[in-house]
């Protein structure tokens, strides 16, 4: 266990290093694109975890198992709404993470509702309106070990009967995910489709919230997780023979019509149809542009969300890095008052006091303040006429130190549990 944390951490940081090189435009969400937007680590996380993530350009529901289940993210085309039903009511378990897609019309059929976050309701990242915070109400195997989620422009979630697992409020009016058993099921829904980039999925807590979706849609090994992304098509009905498709759908329109006496003028109307739709099909099969607007998501040229992407942004101007350092900062807190049990933004001394009652060794102790109070030395001094300056190295030993810390602290609870 600790191997791989190091291995992440050294991961993220050899990224730090490599911010200088130009990045690539690429297809959104695809998890074999290493870049911003790309999503090749959640494909590392489902390898973590042994999960079997399967990318798909068609998905014919009338191939799958209960032991399977379907990851959707930011679909840009209507979903069948029947066709999945079917496979929930089943056994099947189907994710559909989405803000602004066509993703509504599933959670309309399951009486999940989508609206903004009022900001006044929402705590945000360095007072970003567009990185809202997402947190745990209860735990759910959905939320463990999950302090936070940092989300970008997302839209929320509301659902008369179902309690959020987390949430960007304290009552739980703006739900950041929900999930609920369709028959023999299970529908989660997500609220921000942006947690699923490799931008964001840098974030520990972030990263944490994908592997437990991950493994609450496979609840068996053998099963597959069929990663649905943008434009790609869901064809068929779970149970029945064929999903079929667009072609399908009209090969059995022209034998029903076979079948039947046309009146005058009707074979020239059928014609006409066939070659429009025959028309649209192929021009379906033409490359789309990114299903993402860049301004309204993570533009190349202002990254904004993630850590990764903000030591990016920084790197690329003055090689100052004090913001990136403030959003580490923040994740550490959050990650210890979450381990330690500790309401939200709790003082530095309530923090060394808890590790202290916890029985962790006096060096974990004074490593936890020693590092806090630098870090909090960094924040005071934000707003002086020459704020402090943080480097790639500093930054480095500030993640380093803080992994290595996390690590100790969760050795320990866990055996003290």
């Amino acid at each position: 266990m600790t191997r791989r944390a190091n291995l992440g951490s050294l991961c993220v940081l050899l990224i730090f290093f490599l911010s200088w090189v130009p990045m690539v435009a690429a297809a959104d969400f695809e998890i074999t694109e290493t870049s911003w937007n790309g999503s090749s680590r959640l494909l590392e996380v489902a390898d973590e975890v042994d999960v079997a993530l399967v990318p798909t350009d068609a998905l014919d529901l009338a191939t799958l198992s209960t032991s399977d289940a379907v990851l959707i993210v930011h679909p840009t085309r209507p979903i069948p709404t029947r066709g999945l039903s079917a496979f929930l009511r089943a056994g099947g378990r189907v994710a559909i993470v989405d803000d602004f897609g066509e993703g509504d019309a599933l959670l309309e059929a399951f009486k999940i509702h989508r609206r903004e976050v009022p900001r006044d309701h929402a705590t945000s990242l360095r007072d970003n309106p567009a990185l809202l915070i997402a947190s745990p109400l209860f735990r759910h195997p959905l939320t463990t070990e999950v302090a936070t989620v940092v989300t970008n422009h997302p839209s929320s979630l509301f659902h008369n009967d179902l309690h959020p697992l987390l949430a960007f409020d304290e009552d739980g009016d703006y739900a950041f995910a929900l999930t609920g058993a369709v028959g023999q099921g299970r529908l989660v829904a997500v609220a921000d489709s942006s947690v699923m980039i490799n931008n964001m999925l840098a974030l520990r807590g972030n990263r944490t919230f994908a592997r437990n979706l991950l493994q609450y849609l496979r609840p068996n090994t053998e099963g597959r997780i069929h990663y649905v992304v943008g434009d790609a098509e869901i064809l068929g009905r779970h149970g029945s023979q064929s999903g079929g498709g667009t072609l399908a759908t009209i090969e059995a329109s022209l034998r029903d019509f076979a079948t039947t006496r046309p009146p005058n003028g009707a074979l020239l109307i059928l014609g006409i149809l066939v070659v429009f739709i025959s028309s649209l099909f192929a021009i379906s099969a033409l490359p789309r542009e990114s299903p993402y607007d860049g301004k309204t998501m993570l533009p190349r040229d202002t990254l904004m969300g993630g850590f990764i992407g903000r030591v990016q942004f920084f790197l690329e101007r003055d090689k100052h890095l004090v913001h990136p350092a403030m959003l580490y900062k923040f994740e550490l807190e959050r990650g210890l008052t979450t381990r330690l049990e500790l309401h939200d933004g709790a003082s530095l001394g309530a923090l060394t006091e808890a590790l202290k009652k916890s029985g962790a060794a006096p060096e974990v102790v004074s490593e936890a303040r020693d590092l806090l109070l630098k870090l909090d030395e960094i924040e005071r001094s934000l707003d002086h006429p020459s704020p402090p300056r943080v480097d790639a190295k500093q930054l480095h030993r500030f993640v380093t130190r803080g992994e290595r810390l996390m690590e100790r602290v969760a050795q320990h609870r866990s055996l003290t549990t």
